[in-house]
């Protein structure tokens, strides 16, 4: 079973490469190393609100998949790690 780092790093990488944007895309944006993102999507590092919203707004997320990802988030605090990227794809 994943736990929560893991499996939000892993929803977040799913819906970047869906768009076809680039780790190092995504690291220029935020001013940040690409490590960083890279661990932030293996759920090696957590990462706080403000940088979950900017993350977000630099794969262009549209608010509906926002409000996916935040849902998700919601149902992994109470074990619920079910949720899949199926109709973004």
């Amino acid at each position: 079973m994943e736990n929560f780092n893991v499996y939000v790093g892993r929803l977040l990488k799913e819906l970047r490469e869906s768009k076809n944007v680039s780790q190092g895309y995504v690291a220029d944006k935020l001013n940040r190393n690409r490590a960083l993102i890279s661990y932030w999507e293996i759920g090696r590092r957590q990462m706080n609100i403000s940088d979950l919203v900017q993350y977000m707004n630099a794969i262009n997320a549209t608010d509906n998949e926002k409000q996916e990802i935040m849902r998700a988030m919601m149902n992994a605090t109470k074990g619920d790690y079910s949720f899949e990227f199926k109709k973004f794809k």
